[in-house]
């Protein structure tokens, strides 16, 4: 799974910029993961549409510590950034779980 294998070859980040870059990239490997699995009928719509909504709230997150970053608000954005962590946990448990059972 694309969402697996991707973020577990990137460097355990640091810095608020590379904790960004690193949940983007997770965001981005779970979109890519979702569609896939989705045109394989290994999950279904709704939970596609589920995962999509997770997703933008991820994205949301990670607008969110760029903004407080911006601001110098250095805490609330490692806040944020671990929000987004905590949701892509979840996603890849949703992506894991679809793909196990298929599109049920």
């Amino acid at each position: 799974m694309a969402l697996v294998t991707g973020c577990a070859s990137m460097a355990t980040p640091e810095t608020v910029n590379q904790k960004i870059a690193y949940v983007y990239a997770g965001l981005t490997a779970a979109a890519d993961s979702t569609t896939d699995l989705l045109k394989r009928d290994r999950i279904s719509v709704k939970t596609a549409q589920s995962i999509s909504d997770d997703l933008d709230t991820g994205h949301f997150l990670v607008q969110s510590a760029r903004l407080a970053q911006k601001g110098n608000k250095t805490a609330d954005a490692f806040g944020y950034i671990s929000k987004a962590q905590e949701l892509l946990v979840i996603v890849e448990t949703k992506l894991k779980a679809g793909a196990a059972n298929g599109s049920n």
